[in-house]
């Protein structure tokens, strides 16, 4: 049985908070004990993270897990929201007005 639920986009919300706090991936690979490329690879959606992974980098992001699950919400609404209003701004040019 295929599950076709899409998730948060958990990704983008690793990497917008680790830039809040200024850290690079390196940074964050020193604070979770991970490698770089690994963390790389997440925030390129080369990976999948475990519940147990997810609450090493929430930690480091001095966030709870559901704080980080959260974060990603909010931000998979405001693409969603980019998208609906670039398709607005497309059908307006294409219009002519």
């Amino acid at each position: 049985m295929q599950n076709n639920l899409e998730l948060p986009p958990i990704r983008f919300a690793i990497k917008q908070r680790r830039r809040q706090l200024g850290l690079t991936q390196d940074g964050l690979a020193q604070r979770t004990g991970l490698k770089r490329a690994y963390i790389g690879d997440i925030e390129l959606k080369e990976r999948n993270v475990s519940l147990k992974t997810l609450a090493v980098i929430a930690h480091a992001l001095e966030l709870k897990v559901s704080q980080l699950v959260a974060l990603a919400e909010g931000t998979a609404e405001k693409n969603y929201h980019d998208a609906e209003d670039a398709d607005e701004t497309d059908q307006l040019l294409y219009q002519g007005t």
